[in-house]
């Protein structure tokens, strides 16, 4: 993936940020919140430091857990193709009754298929925040990507 990445970690209340290693321009900031309820997070000094050192930074309670709850009931949803915006997303690796049920689950651009999804995807705190570490005036959404492993974690993808 090119640019800058968010990633869930368990429980999805931690946010692994990616360095953009690979991005060679800024990104003018286009992205505004749907939801008033995410966190206001902005980089220290140090936490940007660390990002350019690491590569990556974690971010406790970047996304509030209500925030995070919606999302848990609304993924599963994505993938049973109920799209609540009635926009289908870009790509859609996964469906029920039609896949096996034991993949790793994948949609691009969920933003589009739900408003919910787009309050996280398309944050100006969290663009800012990208910008912010990643020494940007501004940042804006090239893809979101959904990845889904089901209970037991899934078959290996390839």
């Amino acid at each position: 993936m090119r640019g800058f990445g968010l990633a869930g970690l368990p429980g999805l209340r931690n946010v692994a940020i990616r360095s953009p290693s690979n991005c060679r321009r800024p990104f003018a900031s286009a992205a505004s919140d749907t939801a008033s309820n995410h966190a206001r997070f902005f980089p220290t000094t140090e936490q940007a430091r660390q990002f350019r050192d690491d590569g990556f930074l974690i971010v406790n309670n970047l996304i509030p857990l209500s925030l995070v709850q919606a999302l848990r009931e609304r993924l599963p949803l994505l993938f049973q193709s109920k799209f609540e915006t009635g926009h289908y997303p870009d790509e859609q690796h996964w469906r029920e009754g039609l896949s096996l049920p034991d993949v790793t689950r994948e949609i691009c651009n969920a933003w589009k298929s739900d408003r919910l999804v787009a309050s996280v995807v398309l944050s100006k705190h969290i663009a800012r925040a990208a910008a912010a570490l990643a020494g940007w005036p501004g940042a804006r959404i090239a893809q979101d990507d959904v990845w889904m492993k089901p209970p037991g974690g899934g078959k290996a993808i390839g």
